[in-house]
């Protein structure tokens, strides 16, 4: 993936989160809102959050790998 493709999904992912948080607030001065638009943030942020996980999996592998070499191997 580029790093133009991360950006946009993190983007993505920080909006639904900005979302469920907005929602919730709703909640708290005793708003309801609907189920329909609860779970419609909610799956949005599952689907977003699946697609990044690979990504960060990578980091993680590489950052790791990069923690584990001798200094003298290092470019």
């Amino acid at each position: 993936m580029s790093l133009d493709e991360n950006i946009d999904l993190t983007r993505k992912l920080q909006h639904a989160g900005q979302t469920l948080v907005r929602l919730s607030r709703y909640g708290a001065l005793g708003i309801t809102p609907s189920r329909d638009n609860l779970q419609k943030a909610a799956d949005y942020f599952e689907s977003i959050s699946a697609k990044l996980e690979p990504i960060l999996k990578s980091v993680e592998a590489t950052k790791s790998v990069q923690r584990v070499r001798p200094l003298g191997m290092r470019g």
